[in-house]
């Protein structure tokens, strides 16, 4: 059991001893004034492609926003949000496709103010450059560089200090007691010992492990920026898109000669349920043709999102 959930079991406890305690009877068919109520949360979605939905529906406006992305899906839900004593209130898409931190930062977290509950994000795929690589791979050969998981410029370091300022910068801008859902990538392929949409068995174990080691960065990031907050809860929150954690494969991935970091080792996952080209018959997450999530994609990822808020957004009492 998590520290988190640990601490919100002894406040609800602790609540629950002092309403006994303190509060006198009340009589049969009185009001108390004080009943649970279904309350409206306010959400924001930020980030890039993965945020807005590209790759599944149709785009309006100059980002690819689309009603499909997997924030928009979980929170117009009635079904989901009453299932944690909740109703959707206002949501606002800030999310575009091509954004990186410095993107987010100065153009998306204007849009977030004091009256946000919820916010989401997905971003740092653009900032590593993970699009061209694997473009790169699809067109023709991987170049040396995409089958090594080390960054063209900057370090995996400085890429988990940019992303935590960026969550607390985001935390700031919400409602005190507002939550932020992080949501990591999926891994892409479902497949390691054959060809896959044009890639070879080297070529998706690189995109697998860069993918793997992207979110593991992410969730670092997550877990730096609650350490600064401080505070009893912790408000910012990973939503992990990786397949079950015991599916990682230790240092699964050797970089191979010639390439950037030759020989060195990285974990890495294979999604096997719903990777590209998983041998179970299952719509994949990421789509061959696209690279972003299919509308099936989307909806898992919607439910992983709801499972998250449902554990850590406290029911308001009224």
């Amino acid at each position: 059991m998590s520290l988190h959930r640990v601490r919100t079991l002894i406040v609800a406890l602790a609540l629950t001893i002092c309403a006994g305690v303190l509060l006198p009877p009340v009589a049969a068919g009185a009001s108390t004034g004080f009943e649970p109520r279904v309350t409206h949360l306010n959400g924001i979605a930020l980030g890039d492609s993965y945020s807005a939905g590209v790759g599944a529906g149709t785009s309006t406006g100059g980002c690819g926003r689309t009603d499909q992305s997997w924030a928009e899906k979980a929170f117009r839900s009635n079904a989901y949000m009453a299932r944690s004593l909740y109703l959707p209130g206002d949501f606002t898409q800030a999310a575009c496709g091509g954004a990186t931190i410095s993107s987010v930062t100065a153009t998306q977290l204007s849009s977030i103010t004091k009256a946000h509950d919820v916010a989401t994000i997905t971003v740092g795929g653009n900032d590593i450059g993970f699009a061209p690589r694997v473009v790169a791979c699809m067109v023709g050969t991987c170049p040396p560089k995409s089958l090594g998981i080390q960054l063209e410029s900057g370090s995996w370091f400085e890429l988990r200090s940019k992303l935590t300022e960026l969550y607390i910068q985001i935390r700031s801008r919400m409602a005190q007691w507002g939550h932020l859902y992080v949501m990591t990538y999926p891994v892409f392929f479902g497949v390691d010992t054959q060809t896959c949409a044009g890639f070879t068995t080297a070529e998706q174990a690189a995109a697998n492990a860069m993918v793997t080691k992207l979110d593991d960065v992410i969730v670092n990031a997550v877990a730096d920026a609650n350490r600064r907050l401080g505070g009893f809860f912790e408000l910012v929150h990973i939503v992990d898109w990786r397949p079950n954690p015991a599916l990682r494969i230790r240092n699964g991935y050797t970089v191979p000669v010639g390439a950037p970091g030759s020989g060195t080792k990285f974990d890495t996952f294979v999604d096997r349920d719903f990777g590209v080209c998983n041998t179970k018959g299952n719509v994949p997450t990421v789509s061959a043709a696209t690279w972003h999530p299919t509308a099936q994609g989307y909806f898992r990822a919607a439910g992983r999102f709801f499972t998250a808020l449902r554990f850590n957004q406290p029911p308001a009492i009224a």
